[in-house]
């Protein structure tokens, strides 16, 4: 049961990092509400993984993964792409 648990758990936050990577420097084209949804659904598993590791493991390898999610969440959905 635990090794189905980790596989569908690997399954969820692999597929929440192919979302952000095909929506990279496209998200305006996007409206208001999908961007949204598109950052909380992938906030929201990622915030899943840092609190069972602080919980877990340890407090300070949860705040660097915290660290971690907030510059993945920054260069995936928020920034502006500028062509040259």
């Amino acid at each position: 049961m635990i090794g189905l648990h980790v596989f569908f758990g690997v399954m969820i936050v692999v597929g929440a990092v192919m979302t952000a990577i095909s929506f990279q420097g496209d998200t305006d084209k996007l409206t208001k509400w999908q961007k949204i949804s598109l950052i909380v659904t992938t906030s929201a598993i990622g915030l899943t993984i840092v609190s069972v590791i602080s919980v877990y493991a340890s407090i300070y390898i949860g705040l660097l993964l915290f660290a971690l999610l907030a510059a993945y969440e920054y260069f995936a959905f928020v920034r502006v792409v500028r062509e040259k």
